[in-house]
This record gives C-alpha cells, structure tokens and sequence, in this order.
C-alpha cells in the first residue's frame, strides 16, 4: 500500500498479516513521481508482480472560491488528482501487462472497459456500471499465498 498517512499505512498492512495475507506498506507521497515510481518498485521486489492498482489520492486543497486560491494550491490539486495517477500507472503498467496478457486478459485503454479480470474506468468511481464489474473481478479473483 503506497500511503502517505504511515499509520494508516501500517496498520492496514498489519491487518493483512493478521487475516494470514502478506501486506506491505511504502511510505508514498503520491504527487512526488520518484516516490511513486518507488512504490511499484518495492512492491514488484517484494511480490514479483503487480495485480491491482487502485488510484483513489485526492486533494484539491482548500475549499474556497476560485479567484482567492492560489497557483501552489492549484497545482497541488493537479498533482493529486490527475499527475499521481498518471504516474502510477505509468509505472505500473509493464509489471501488470505480463501477467495480465499470461492470464488471458487485454489491456484496453478507453473510457470504460471490462475485460474478464481487468476492469478500466476514466470516469468518477461512483459510476454504478464500474462500480459493479470492479466488485465482479474481486468476486472472481483468487490471492496466492
């Protein structure tokens, strides 16, 4: 888990050795792209792969009207909104691609895709389309010890 939060971080990963899975947690500061792109790193060292890459870091800084926000305040939502993810797929997308091609699925690019094990959504998650085939893959996917 790339989280910014180390609590948080530990904790969930901790939670996962104690439901008998294996859990890592990178510190991640996601709008910063070598952390990111560290992150996939440590995990692929770790466990040789990638499976799942959730996107969900989101600040668009402070809620206020926008001729009174400044540049840094916008750029940094820019960052977390679009750039992190961005970057995390990036890197992630070839320790993915393998293993996703080795289990019969193809890697679409487009605005919403189900495709057996993979599921793609550049809209908002709350879509109840993506929403209900991302629910169906985890139904579907098995976790190697």
């Amino acid at each position: 888990m790339a989280e910014i939060d180390t609590h948080a971080g530990e904790r969930t990963a901790a939670e996962l050795e104690a439901l008998g899975g294996r859990g890592l947690f990178v510190p991640t500061d996601v709008s910063e792209r070598a952390q990111v792109e560290h992150a996939v790193a440590a995990t692929v060292a770790r466990f040789g792969r990638i499976d799942v890459v959730v996107n969900n870091a989101w600040g668009g800084g402070t809620v206020k009207r926008l001729q009174d926000k400044t540049d840094d305040e916008m750029l940094h939502g820019v960052r977390l909104a679009y750039l992190a993810a961005f970057w995390m797929m990036q890197a992630a997308f070839p320790p993915l691609t393998g293993d996703m091609e080795n289990a019969g699925a193809t890697v679409v690019d487009a605005p919403d895709v189900v495709d057996r094990n993979m599921v793609s959504c550049r809209g908002w998650p709350d879509l109840p389309e993506w929403s209900r085939a991302f629910i169906n893959v985890l139904e579907r996917a098995t976790v190697p010890a």
